[in-house]
């Protein structure tokens, strides 16, 4: 900040560098306007604590703003001016709480599947019986997992770390069976806020 020698009429301050004009004295305050190098304004008072100028702003009509003194030069007397008083602080804003959620469903959930015919002797009686071994896949849908639930025909079977995206399922059947038995496989996410819906993959055919 700088002045120079009184002049006749109220104090006018320039800028040496664009400098913003503000609701109060510090940058917590709204800026109000850039004051730009070349303009010329009427000072009508000053906030000495911070070296601040108040002035009236353009275009404002008897409004004003806070300018800092740093690049001003004010021409006038300021030995007049008034101390101006500090405005309250702008609240300071807290951001809304992020709410907790489940995470979402896994994807791409699929099932594979073999199988293997063979036979168990009962007296002298060979049984014949197939024995299956179906793979459920799936992928992550979100980051904030902490775990699966894999279900089979409804009924929970298994409840993964988030390291595995795959369960396998073996069971047998009593025969030679070409076609397995139809089972819905499905897969849920969960975390500490609760478990997602689940997606569904149906054992029907074993190519």
């Amino acid at each position: 900040m700088s002045t120079s020698a009184a002049t006749s009429g109220p104090p006018t301050v320039t800028v040496s560098s664009v400098t913003n004009c503000r609701t109060g004295p510090s940058t917590a305050y709204d800026m109000v306007m850039a004051f730009d190098v070349g303009m010329t304004r009427e000072v009508v008072a000053k906030y000495t604590p911070a070296n601040y100028w108040v002035i009236n702003y353009p275009g404002g009509g008897s409004a004003t703003c806070w300018l800092w003194g740093q690049y001003a030069t004010v021409v006038g007397d300021t030995s007049q001016l008034q101390e101006a008083v500090s405005p309250p602080m702008p609240p300071t804003l807290t951001p809304a709480p992020t709410t907790a959620l489940p995470p979402y469903p896994p994807k791409n959930v699929s099932v594979s599947c073999s199988s293997v015919n063979t036979s168990h002797k009962v007296g002298n009686i060979f049984i014949p019986s197939s024995q299956w071994t179906v793979t459920v896949s799936w992928k992550d849908n979100t980051n904030d997992v902490g775990g699966f639930f894999v279900f089979k025909d409804g009924s929970k079977v298994a409840t993964p770390f988030t390291s595995v995206r795959s369960y396998t399922d073996q069971f047998s059947v009593s025969g030679f069976v070409v076609k397995p038995p139809t089972h819905t496989y499905g897969v849920a996410a969960f975390n500490q806020y609760g478990s997602s819906t689940t997606n569904s993959a149906i054992l029907s055919s074993c190519p």
